[in-house]
Parts: structure tokens; sequence; C-alpha cells
């Protein structure tokens, strides 16, 4: 892989540009998998959404070499807890491990977390394989009622993942 990837809090002057490659992300994704409407989750196309989840200082940049090539967004909760709620990286970039060295960085970012938990589609199988190659294993399912898409429940517990 060409370039360090660096994982840094994203800057409200990084939104318009975040919700491009995040935009480009979902949409490259469910169009592999032909899904016509709700492409990504909410927000995922709207500069203004990605404004307010910067301004909380959960959203956070991946840079590799001098290119913000992606995003995270985040959510601490109680108890050593946190939430993935989303990562994205520009589709050009993909497979080249940009990801994979994304969700180890954030390992380091937040050593207090002792779960972290996220949700993803059952046709998003290429995210599947992602989360699983990164210590995340499925734990069950839930009903997306807005969209009626099964989404897969994955955990990953960073001491036993290393």
């Amino acid at each position: 892989m060409d370039g360090a990837v660096e994982v840094v809090k994203a800057e409200l002057s990084d939104a318009r540009l975040l919700t491009s490659i995040q935009a480009e992300a979902f949409d490259h994704e469910a169009d592999l998998f032909r899904m016509e409407t709700d492409k990504g989750p909410a927000g995922y196309d709207s500069v203004d959404w990605t404004r307010a989840a910067i301004e909380t200082g959960n959203m956070l940049k991946i840079i590799k070499g001098t290119e913000v090539i992606g995003g995270i967004l985040i959510t601490l909760l109680k108890e050593g807890k946190a939430r993935l709620n989303r990562i994205f990286v520009d589709p050009g970039q993909q497979g080249k491990g940009a990801g994979s060295r994304a969700i180890q960085i954030l390992r380091k970012m937040y050593p207090e977390i002792k779960t972290w938990e996220l949700d993803t589609p059952s046709w998003a199988v290429r995210n599947q394989r992602f989360y699983e190659r990164n210590g995340f294993v499925r734990e069950g399912h839930t009903l997306e009622p807005s969209t009626g898409f099964i989404l897969y429940i994955y955990r990953m517990h960073p001491k036993e993942a290393q």
C-alpha cells in the first residue's frame, strides 16, 4: 500500500469532501447489489448532516499520504462500549488495506473501549467480509423498519481480536 494511513478528527472544512466520498462509497456498494433506493444510511449524502456529525466530535477522516480517502463515524457509549456507525473509503481506494488499517488505528485511539458494535445490511456481503476480517463477529440480526432491510449485528471485543 502506497502512503501511510492516518485517522484524525474531521474538521468542518472537511464536510463537503467527506459527504462526496461517503455518497460515492455507499452508492457504489448499493449499485453492485442493484439496490435502487435507500442506498446508504441516513444523511450519507447530505453536507448538512455531515457537518452536524463533525460538530459532535465523533466524525474522523481517513488520510492516505496527503489525501482524504474516507471517514469513520463513531458513538462513544457508556461502560467501555462504542458504536461504529459507519466507515467509508473512496471506491478507488477500496481493497488496498486502508479500511483495515483505519480500524486498527481506531482501536489504538480508544483503548478504553472493550466492545465495538455495528450493523450492516444483509445484502452488503463485502461489508460483512470486511468486518469479519477485522475481528468483528456476527451476533444476531434485526429488521430496519424504515427500509425493511435485515441488518446483521456485529461486535468486536478488542482484547480477544488482537
